[in-house]
């Protein structure tokens, strides 16, 4: 290995654990949120096109819940990790008033259908497609996964980078407790 490429691997492998960056020229700067959706800040609303072909799904119909968006992508490894543990937490806390919607970043319907069907297990919790990233890049998604918990009136209450299996605890922690607020 040259010197320079020896020196960036360090850095390549930071990246890769820490989540799937976005790159290209609307890109955030890392680990900063749009104006606007900082913690405490009302989430933007938005409309996107359901997977499923169903209606399109808009944001402020989700007012009055406790809502996790996700932000993910066919090409993100530890997507496929985090997609069915979000799966888990909202088929135990749905019928409380809890809702998960997952925004895939993904240029091609075919390419984030084809990513849910080889997951093995069905994903019953609503997914929309962000083809040009127009959301992600409303919400300063820099890196996905991404998981935005937002409390019953829109706020902005959590802001997770990355999945580790270990923290989906703290996550359901996060959702009973603002279950109950």
């Amino acid at each position: 290995m040259s010197p320079p490429v020896r020196l960036l691997a360090p850095l390549l492998l930071l990246l890769v654990l820490a989540g799937c960056g976005r790159s290209g020229p609307s890109a955030a700067v890392p680990g900063d949120a749009a104006e606007g959706t900082e913690i405490g800040m009302t989430a933007p609303d938005f409309r996107l096109p359901r997977l499923d072909g169903a209606a399109e799904a808009r944001l402020s119909d989700y007012r009055g819940k406790v809502v996790l968006l996700t932000f993910w992508a066919s090409w993100c490894g530890p997507c496929r990790s985090e997609i069915p543990a979000l799966q888990e937490v909202w088929t135990r806390h749905r019928e409380a008033g809890f809702a998960v919607l997952g925004i895939s970043i993904d240029q091609r319907r075919s390419d984030a259908t084809g990513f849910l069907s080889s997951l093995g297990a069905p994903v019953t919790y609503p997914m929309v497609l962000d083809t040009g990233s127009d959301v992600a890049d409303r919400y300063g998604i820099s890196s996905i996964p991404m998981t935005l918990l937002l409390d019953k009136q829109g706020r902005i209450r959590e802001r997770h980078l990355g999945f580790r299996p270990g923290a989906l605890g703290a996550v359901d922690a996060e959702v009973r407790r603002l279950l109950t607020e």
